[in-house]
C-alpha cells in the first residue's frame, strides 16, 4: 500500500495504507475490543503518523478524555490545538447558531415559515428541497438545523415536550428575526438572543403597517 499508517499483518510483514490518498478502499475504520485492549493507544499511533505525513487537520469527538494527552503533546510541538470539554459546571458555550448569517443569503420565498408547510421532524424533505430549486436536495438547510438545535434546548429532547407545528412556525420566525438583528449588530448569534426575541414577541403590542396586531394572541401565549 501507500505509505501513511503502518501496521503489521498476521505474517509479521509491514502493512501500509493512506486513507487520504486511497479513500475508496480505506475511507472507514472499525476498531473494537474490550476495555484496556489498547484501542485508544492504537488510534493515537495512527493519528501521530497521519500528522507526521500530512500535517492534516484532526477533529476528535470522544467521551473519557482518551486523547487529551495526545492533544497536549501536539500543542507542545507547536501545533494549534483547540480543546472543548462539555461537562456539568464547565460553563462552555458552544456557538450552535454560528451560521445564522447564512439565512440572509436565502431568498425569502425559499424560507419555510408557514406552519402548514412544515414537514414533520425526521421525515424526508428531499422533495421539498427540489421543489424549492435545490437539485438533489444536497444543499444545507441552515434554518432547519437551527430549528432542531433550538428545539433540543427548549424540550431537552423529551418526547413529552414535543412542539406543535404552530410552535415550530413561531420558532422559525423568531430565528429569522434574531439572525437579521444580530447581523446588523455585527456579532454572532447566541441562544440568549433567541430567548430575547421570543420574550419580545410575547409582549409586543405593536400594529402591522396595514392595521391589526403584529402577533396573534394565541401565538404570544405560546
Amino acid at each position: 500500500g501507500k505509505p501513511g499508517i503502518t501496521f503489521f499483518n498476521r505474517g509479521g510483514g509491514p502493512l501500509h495504507f493512506d486513507p487520504l490518498k486511497d479513500r475508496k478502499n480505506s475511507a472507514h475504520l472499525l476498531l473494537f475490543g474490550p476495555t484496556g485492549a489498547g484501542k485508544s493507544a492504537t488510534l493515537c499511533v495512527a493519528l501521530c503518523q497521519m500528522l507526521a505525513m500530512h500535517r492534516s487537520r484532526l477533529v476528535l469527538v470522544e467521551s473519557g478524555n482518551s486523547f487529551g494527552l495526545l492533544a497536549d503533546y501536539c500543542r507542545s510541538l507547536g501545533l494549534t490545538v483547540n480543546k472543548v470539554g462539555i461537562y456539568p459546571g464547565s460553563g462552555v458555550s458552544l456557538p450552535v447558531f454560528a451560521d445564522s448569517h447564512l439565512i440572509l443569503d436565502i431568498p425569502p420565498e425559499h424560507l419555510t415559515l408557514d406552519e402548514n408547510q412544515l414537514p414533520e421532524l425526521g421525515e424526508d424533505v428531499t422533495d421539498e428541497l427540489i421543489k424549492n430549486g435545490v437539485p438533489g436536495g444536497d444543499k444545507r438547510d441552515v434554518l432547519g438545523e437551527m430549528e432542531i438545535a433550538a428545539i433540543l434546548m427548549i424540550t431537552g429532547g423529551e418526547r413529552e415536550e414535543k412542539l406543535s407545528r404552530a410552535d415550530r412556525g413561531l420558532l422559525r420566525r423568531a430565528l429569522v428575526i434574531t439572525a437579521q438583528r444580530v447581523y446588523e449588530e455585527k456579532r454572532q448569534m447566541l441562544p440568549s438572543d433567541l430567548k430575547a426575541t421570543m420574550e419580545n414577541i410575547a409582549t409586543d403590542m405593536s400594529q402591522k403597517p396595514g392595521g391589526g396586531p403584529r402577533w396573534h394572541t394565541k401565538m404570544q401565549a405560546r
